[in-house]
């Protein structure tokens, strides 16, 4: 999924999160960028731009990985939080729009039953 998150009024790419989250999990850009099926310099430069956007460093990149800074480690427990809320909510909204969940008149085809016509043709009559 693509989106934008808004934190504290800046945008945050959701990819760029779960990138970060996929690097912090394989402790390795090279390996988190296999497992995403995407480029690694591609994967650098989406966590680059999110550790300048949130004007941090995650990572200390050395040639055996990457692991977490302090700061680092608050996104991965606040982010890892947040995308899961966020993939709730997408869930939870397809789900609303499907016309199976849908309750009250839009739900169901709105029919009156003869005798709600005859009342109704009646009442028309009568305001005639």
């Amino acid at each position: 999924m693509r989106g934008i998150l808004i934190t504290g009024g800046d945008p945050m790419e959701s990819r760029e999160l779960r990138y970060f989250l996929a690097v912090a999990g394989a402790g390795s850009f090279t390996r988190a960028a296999e497992r995403l099926f995407v480029s690694q310099p591609a994967l650098s430069r989406a966590v680059r731009q999110l550790e300048r956007d949130l004007d941090t460093v995650l990572f200390v990149r050395t040639n055996r990985g990457a692991t977490l800074t302090p700061a680092g480690e608050v996104l991965l427990r606040e982010g890892s939080a947040a995308l899961l809320e966020l993939d709730r909510a997408v869930t939870r909204t397809r789900a609303a729009a499907q016309p199976a969940h849908w309750h009250g008149s839009l739900a169901r085809p709105f029919r009156l039953t003869p005798e709600q016509l005859d009342a109704r043709d009646r009442l028309d009559r009568a305001a005639g």
